[in-house]
């Protein structure tokens, strides 16, 4: 199998003598040449494969050693980004409806001898009904996390709404004696609903601005009720009523993951944070059209030691377009952290 195996790491790669044990990242893969050399490997074995199984099994022999089990429910449910080191791992949580490859250049960049992990949410991959509780989405990474590692301290990076299951992933961990060590989150805030009225009403009107800004660019005179839409769309709870979406015409996500982010919503608006009496970094996006500006302010009933640290880009654009800067950032908070 390993000989079958060669040539298509060489295809996809472009590259002539590959061995058995190249890493295929290491050699220059990418999430977007990964899958055609998934779908490759679907067609040799004759069966259809765990989406991200090619993060365990990046190398020909590996990959061989894998298709040769019964079946593939062993595996850890989460995405090894980077599995350089025998540390423990960080933990990354993802955001609303989040592909983990969304993190690939990222984690590539961030200096650690500690691995890497994204945790896989139910439903990513369009198998499974994904959850629609902060608290069934933390009960469900928890074993995932305890198999991979028994005993903490424990290290997290929670991204957007992974910060707010991180919480409640603390108080898990805290039942059953155990402790964070690391948590930082990544442009994450609770939902608008828990927050102070001034502060609501000052990420109302910025959001009115915004989408009037916007629609008129693009809209013209229609962009006034295409405003008012969007505005309806979002603050009467549009992604778990229903409601239809004014930008449903131009999805930016597969549906999976569309489907994935209206349920990750619901769970957000319906949960309320637990307090959390540890140390969190927190890094905000310079630019920013509907998060509240001051996240100290915005968390301060439920976290009380927030430090706040701001780099270049939008929400998403921290992690997907300026990710250099992101993970300079850190590596020095892990440096500084001992990891």
């Amino acid at each position: 199998m390993i000989d079958q195996l060669i040539p298509l790491w060489e295809r996809a790669l472009e590259r002539t003598r590959v061995r058995a044990d190249d890493d295929f990242f290491d050699l220059g893969g990418t999430p977007q040449t990964a899958q055609p050399l998934l779908a490759n490997i679907e067609s040799l074995a004759g069966c259809k494969l765990p989406l991200f199984l090619l993060y365990h099994a990046p190398t020909p022999r590996e990959m061989a050693a894998a298709l040769e089990r019964p079946d593939f429910a062993d595996f850890p449910r989460v995405v090894p980004l980077k599995r350089d080191g025998e540390q423990p791992p960080i933990f990354i949580v993802p955001g609303l409806g989040a592909d983990p490859n969304d993190f690939f250049k990222l984690v590539r960049r961030i200096e650690t001898n500690h691995p890497i992990v994204v945790l896989q949410a139910k439903g990513v991959d369009g198998t499974e009904e994904p959850f629609r509780r902060v608290e069934d989405i933390a009960q469900n990474y928890l074993p995932t996390i305890l198999r991979i590692q028994p005993k903490g301290p424990y290290s997290f990076i929670g991204s957007s709404f992974g910060g707010v299951v991180t919480l409640e992933l603390s108080r898990l961990l805290a039942a059953r004696g155990e402790e964070i060590r690391f948590f930082t989150m990544l442009e994450s805030f609770p939902h608008f609903r828990r927050l102070r009225p001034s502060q609501r009403a000052i990420r109302f009107s910025r959001v009115v601005i915004n989408h009037l800004k916007t629609s008129l660019v693009m809209h013209g005179k229609s962009g006034l009720g295409y405003a008012i839409a969007r505005v309806r769309y979002k603050y009467m709870g549009g992604k778990s009523t229903g409601m239809p979406d004014p930008d449903s015409k131009t999805p930016l996500r597969s549906p999976i993951l569309q489907h994935l982010s209206a349920a990750d919503y619901e769970a957000l608006r319906q949960y309320e944070p637990v307090e959390y009496h540890g140390k969190v970094r927190f890094v905000r996006a310079s630019i920013g059209a509907y998060f509240p500006r001051n996240p100290a302010a915005a968390w301060k009933p439920w976290v009380k030691n927030l430090e706040v640290e701001t780099v270049s880009g939008d929400h998403n654009g921290i992690t997907r377009k300026n990710y250099e800067e992101l993970a300079r950032v850190l590596t020095r908070y892990l440096k500084e952290a001992g990891l």
